[in-house]
């Protein structure tokens, strides 16, 4: 499964082929791509190959359900409860490939544990938006 494999490194600050790939080609004014997860990442061209569209695709849903948020708070102040739990999910899903493990990438979603989908998406919107 290479999105399993491409979320588990073993280096001593934990990061992901993700992190560190991201991290590099910030770092040269790239952007992340199937190259730079060979380059960078560790790798191989057809493991980079499988998982670099799995990236972008949970990068799209993230945009689009940010934009819905987005439209919703312009409109009405907050978001919809279908809107919230799409970019809850969405965002979880990108950041799964950013974070350590479970545990690190809901302690980058919810703030507190009785937080609402609404407050969560409203501050994932301001935060990202």
């Amino acid at each position: 499964n290479t999105t399993s494999k491409a979320n588990t490194t073993n280096t001593k600050a934990a990061e992901t082929i993700y992190t560190k790939t991201a991290r590099a080609t910030l770092a040269i004014d790239r952007a992340i791509s199937s190259k730079a997860l060979t380059e960078f990442g560790g790798m191989d061209t057809k493991e980079a190959r499988a998982a670099y569209p799995l990236y972008l695709e949970s990068m799209t849903a993230l945009v689009i359900a940010l934009a819905d948020c987005k439209a919703d708070i312009a409109n009405t102040a907050k978001p919809s409860d279908a809107h919230a739990s799409a970019l809850i999910s969405a965002a979880s899903r990108f950041v799964g490939y950013f974070a350590a493990d479970k545990a690190a990438r809901v302690a980058a979603l919810f703030e507190g544990k009785n937080e609402s989908n609404i407050i969560v998406a409203t501050r994932i919107t301001a935060a990202i938006g």
